[in-house]
């Protein structure tokens, strides 16, 4: 899987290139060929660019994410961050989201891009799942982070109460490429799995359908 990430960011930036080239050539034809403007299929292909577009910005990012320098980042000033910045998008939802009210104050061996990519993922996970149920009529929604500090290691337990997943989609959800949400890539939580491993952190997720999903990190310190 390691292998997978970097080799795929890497040709994004080549394959980014070519497809400029010819997105450039398809907007000359369009501008000397007016009509394209409103046919269908040359509507939908552009579209079809736009996509192949976001993935390879996507995959460019992830490419410095995974060679980011893994300065220390405090985790209490993070957390509460990480907080001000969800709470207004989650209380609109009606989602009560909670961190814990004394924090360790301890620095992780991560840089804060490579921790936001982590929390961004796992939150939007989250939000969406919990999305999901609601509109099967489910209304006590809650997204809860804990933190738990060990002899070596910090755990940071982020818990919430989605549609949650089955056995059969837990065993492939940390795979590249596969996804159980629409309009989905697959790429995010594989690449929190892939900067955990860099630092030597553990990554666990339990899930069962209709009681939501929790997930572990535990950060070496």
């Amino acid at each position: 899987m390691e292998h997978m990430l970097h080799t795929t960011p890497t040709l994004s930036h080549e394959i980014n290139n070519y497809l400029t080239i010819i997105y450039s050539q398809l907007q000359h034809i369009e501008h000397l060929y007016k009509y394209l403007s409103k046919d269908e299929y040359w509507i939908r292909m552009k579209e079809d660019f736009s996509s192949a577009f976001h993935l390879l910005r996507e995959a460019m990012e992830e490419e410095d994410l995974t060679c980011a320098t893994a300065e220390p980042t405090p985790i209490s000033s993070f957390l509460k961050h990480l907080y001000q910045s969800w709470s207004p998008r989650l209380s609109d939802q009606g989602i009560r989201f909670s961190i814990p009210t004394e924090i360790e104050h301890v620095e992780l061996p991560v840089s804060r891009q490579q921790l936001e990519h982590i929390f961004y993922n796992i939150l939007t996970n989250s939000y969406d799942a919990i999305c999901k149920k609601a509109e099967l009529g489910h209304s006590q929604n809650s997204i809860s982070i804990q933190t738990e500090l060990q002899p070596k290691t910090l755990q940071i337990q982020i818990q919430d109460t989605g549609c949650g997943m089955n056995q059969q989609q837990l065993s492939k959800v940390l795979n590249p490429g596969i996804t159980y949400k629409k309009n989905g890539h697959g790429i995010g939580l594989p690449l929190v799995l892939e900067i955990m491993e860099s630092i030597h952190g553990e990554f666990h997720i339990f899930s069962s359908p209709g009681r939501g999903t929790t997930i572990i990190l535990n950060f070496p310190l």
